[in-house]
């Protein structure tokens, strides 16, 4: 899960999709570290209107799971991609405060790809 995570982020972004998949596949607790990291990866390869589903897969299964910082993350990573509301943003900034978490990682998308 934790490559998926970095090559999403940083590295290859069709490799990350790749890791994921095969995980997702396998099932288990990392559910939605390996939805966000998928999301990440679409978002990356300018498959946008994936990336935005995927990511709200992510979302629905952080919350379920009532992982917190999957939860803020994974609003932080719509917030990039320009789609998340003022009441995630909200929630985002509360779960970030409460877990004192100094910063969030920065999804960086490819060019022309926000929209």
């Amino acid at each position: 899960a934790l490559i998926a995570e970095a090559e999403a982020f940083t590295g290859d972004a069709a490799r990350a999709l790749q890791v994921a998949r095969q995980e997702l596949d396998r099932g288990g607790r990392h559910r939605p570290l390996l939805q966000r990291a998928s999301g990440i990866a679409l978002a990356r390869l300018s498959r946008l209107d994936e990336a935005d589903e995927q990511l709200r897969i992510a979302l629905g299964g952080a919350m379920e799971a009532e992982a917190d910082y999957e939860v803020a993350a994974t609003i932080d990573a719509l917030d990039s991609l320009g789609a998340a509301g003022q009441d995630m943003l909200i929630d985002r900034d509360e779960i970030v405060e409460r877990l004192k978490i100094e910063r969030l990682p920065v999804l960086a998308l490819a060019p022309n790809a926000r929209p």
